[in-house]
């Protein structure tokens, strides 16, 4: 953030003070200050400016009235000895209004106000499709198809509904890959497509034509996961 930054106040020591804790302020750069809010004007019809900082109460013309009439509005702080014109301020949607006298930890404070919000980070759509290197081919794999993967040693063995395939992958090396949403390790040996699970009892799962055990190192992340993701509907104690 570097907002270039004009003071309007007609009252110099004001403006003076005002100056030093723009100087201070992190991301503004003082481009003008004014005591006249008429010359203040016609500067800002020439130039531009992403921040003022205004009094309310002046000469000839008053800090609402200099708002208003902005062709190009920019933030706005205002600053005044009077807390009458509050309400009339925020109605033209000021970043903030500092009853005087200004200090420098108030003054900062409404900087911290014209920070932009983070922009949350743009979601990662899941894979629909997985590939995997058998022999010399690439085999292309629909998430929904696949039941589970079986740690076959040094080996992968992927079971789908076509059947399965082998491949030269570990079981800790896929894990990374898959979504925490769908696939969850219920073994060791086993990490199971909880899309495709027929039922769950306290010991083994059934998927498929298959019934695989499930560890005791893993049962409470298995039943936490049917938790969070809501598919549990009864209200009595799990199994």
């Amino acid at each position: 953030m570097n907002l270039k930054t004009v003071i309007i106040d007609d009252d110099l020591l004001t403006v003076e003070l005002l100056k030093q804790y723009v100087e201070e302020a992190e991301g503004l750069t003082l481009a003008a200050s004014f005591t006249d809010p008429v010359e203040a004007f016609g500067f800002l019809g020439r130039e531009e400016a992403d921040l003022i900082i205004v009094d309310m109460e002046m000469p000839r013309l008053r800090g609402l009235d200099l708002i208003g009439s902005l062709p190009r509005r920019p933030r706005v702080i205002i600053v005044s000895s009077h807390r009458d014109y509050a309400a009339a301020g925020f109605d033209l949607n000021v970043a903030d209004y500092i009853v005087k006298p200004v200090t420098l930890p108030r003054f900062l404070q409404a900087v911290a106000k014209l920070k932009p919000e983070p922009e949350p980070e743009p979601a990662v759509a899941e894979p629909d499709v997985l590939y995997f290197k058998v022999d010399k081919k690439v085999v292309r794999l629909p998430v929904a198809d696949i039941y589970y993967f079986e740690s076959c040693k040094d080996y992968l063995k992927v079971h789908h509904r076509g059947g399965s395939l082998i491949t030269y992958q570990s079981l800790t090396g896929i894990e990374e890959f898959l979504s925490k949403k769908i696939f969850i390790r219920i073994h060791k040996s086993y990490i199971i497509n909880m899309l495709n699970v027929a039922y769950i009892e306290p010991v083994s799962v059934k998927i498929g034509d298959d019934t695989l055990p499930v560890g005791k190192n893993y049962r409470d992340e298995l039943v936490g996961f049917i938790r969070e993701s809501r598919q549990y509907a009864s209200k009595s104690k799990f199994i």
